[in-house]
């Protein structure tokens, strides 16, 4: 791609970073509750979910799985069934208030965040019909595929790094009030809850 394409690529890429979603909420969680070092963990969950839809784009498989109206729905019921579950979880018990030293493994924010992206068809159908329009066809398309979902990828890392730190010094700030605890728990347990819904919702076309 030339240097314009790039900046679009970039801008594209910055700009849907801002759209809240259920990966967002969930770094945002346990960078409040626990702090930077599990947040990280939690974006490194979702980075892992992204690469693993890179390679799936790159090498036909996402596209099988989008045009399979099966795939997609059985795939959008158990992201929506898990997105639901995490947000009774959150409503019963915050981020099940776990040692942070020994996270239960069901409980981990990685897990978590990983399973959250993966299981999301949406998450998919965002790939195949975000970066074709980088990609030039009389080209290795598999490669371009590769290199536009790492630079995704990365560019979603730096994004989540400077989330974490706002996310991290605002749960300092309201962490000493219990009420507020509560708030941001009943709030981010809402939210999954509704964001599953939604997926549930979700049309195939």
């Amino acid at each position: 791609m030339g240097m314009e394409q790039w900046l679009a690529f970039v801008s594209a890429t910055l700009i849907l970073f801002l759209i809240p979603g259920p990966d967002m909420v969930l770094v945002a969680g346990w960078s409040a509750r626990k702090g930077f070092r599990m947040g990280l963990e939690a974006a490194t969950g979702t980075v892992s979910g992204l690469l693993v839809h890179t390679t799936a784009t790159a090498m036909g498989l996402a596209a099988l799985l989008a045009a399979s109206a099966s795939a997609f729905t059985v795939l959008k019921w158990v992201g929506s069934i898990y997105l639901v579950w995490l947000g009774i979880m959150k409503l019963k018990n915050g981020e099940h208030t776990t040692s942070i030293d020994k996270p239960r493994r069901a409980s981990s924010p990685f897990l978590q965040a990983f399973c959250t992206n993966l299981l999301n068809p949406k998450v998919i159908l965002f790939f195949l019909a975000f970066l074709p329009h980088f990609v030039d066809p009389a080209i290795d398309v598999k490669v371009q595929f590769i290199q536009l979902g790492l630079a995704f990828t990365l560019l979603s890392s730096l994004c989540y790094l400077i989330f974490i730190a706002i996310t991290v010094k605002a749960g300092e700030a309201l962490g000493k009030s219990r009420r507020a605890r509560q708030l941001g728990r009943w709030l981010s347990g809402t939210v999954m809850i509704g964001f599953g819904v939604r997926l549930a919702m979700a049309s195939h076309q």
